[in-house]
């Protein structure tokens, strides 16, 4: 029966290889590709951490509706006009898949999100220009002082990206500190020896699994996203006693992640705006914006120390 089960999988990985094409399949291999992407009207894009967005060649509806389709039964989904969107893990290449058909979709379009094949350290980001030498002293120095920091940026600024970055450096300037890891989908890694990784599903939410992993004595906790109540959870493990955790949030610039914050926190109840905002100025302590740039590429347009919430606003100063 066991043999069975693995001869159906390896036929099932091999169509999906198969049907994923040289193209894609030779972007989801190269490790500084963050996406690879299919439109409407059958052009392949990915989205490149050093050069960008851009084309890569074409797929037909035919070989794209087929795709979606394996993908569909590898998840154990069904991918027809009556259930067309599909979204997982792609088996293949572990990565986020998400993909809608007709009649919602004029043609078949598909996202793959990766998880990093390679890890980008902070020397690699000065050397590129993404950052300077003094936001990556400033950075490695929150860090040794075991300072929370909220990683910021728009859709696609790269902000995953950054963040295995930090967590690369804690593994190389605190490597005997112990985290825990908190993600909806797998795509943080982390080199850390003494760590332990913790997933959402429809029976534990980011707020309960952060109320789990306390038990389970971490000196450090990363959430891979806050997007929800679970913010008021996150700040106030890091006010007590889990200092030097690491989150993402979605925002544009420092202001519009200290609203995003607040509104997150004030969805639990009974928090008012004060006392999120109170909350925000003494949890987190670091924040790093990052940003895509008009070129395609990215950039840290700030690293900010937050000093507090007093008189009726946040007090941040420029690192």
């Amino acid at each position: 029966m066991n043999d069975e089960i693995s001869e159906k999988k390896a036929r099932l990985l091999a169509k999906l290889t198969r049907e994923l094409g040289p193209i894609v399949r030779k972007s989801l291999d190269d490790p500084e590709v963050v996406e690879v992407m299919l439109n409407n009207d059958g052009l392949l894009w990915e989205d490149n951490f050093v050069h960008g967005m851009r084309e890569i060649g074409t797929m037909s509806a035919i070989d794209s509706e087929s795709l979606i389709g394996t993908v569909a039964t590898s998840m154990g989904q069904v991918a027809n006009y009556e259930k067309p969107i599909v979204q997982g893990v792609l088996l293949t290449h572990s990565a986020r898949f998400q993909g809608v058909l007709p009649p919602n979709a004029v043609g078949p379009v598909f996202a793959i999100r990766k998880r990093a094949s390679k890890i980008f350290r902070f020397s690699e980001y000065v050397a590129q220009g993404i950052m300077t030498q003094a936001q990556c002293d400033a950075l490695e120095a929150a860090i040794v002082a075991a300072k929370n920091i909220l990683v910021i940026g728009g859709t696609g600024s790269g902000k995953t990206t950054l963040a295995n970055a930090v967590l690369a450096s804690m593994a190389d300037l605190v490597p005997n500190t112990r985290v825990a890891i908190i993600e909806d989908t797998a795509e943080l890694q982390c080199a850390l020896r003494n760590k332990f990784f913790l997933t959402t599903s429809d029976y534990a939410t980011t707020d309960a699994l952060v109320a789990s992993c306390l038990r389970l004595r971490p000196d450090r906790i990363i959430v891979g996203e806050v997007r929800d109540k679970a913010a008021d959870s996150v700040l106030k493990a890091w006010n007590t006693g889990h200092s030097g955790g690491l989150a993402t949030a979605h925002a544009n610039n420092e202001w519009s992640a200290l609203s995003r914050m607040t509104a997150l926190a004030m969805e639990a109840p009974g928090i008012t705006r004060e006392v999120a905002q109170e909350r925000i100025g003494e949890a987190v302590n670091i924040i790093v914006s990052i940003q895509r740039q008009h070129s395609g590429g990215r950039r840290v347009e700030a690293v900010l120390e937050v000093n507090g919430f007093e008189g009726g606003r946040f007090d941040l100063r420029s690192l």
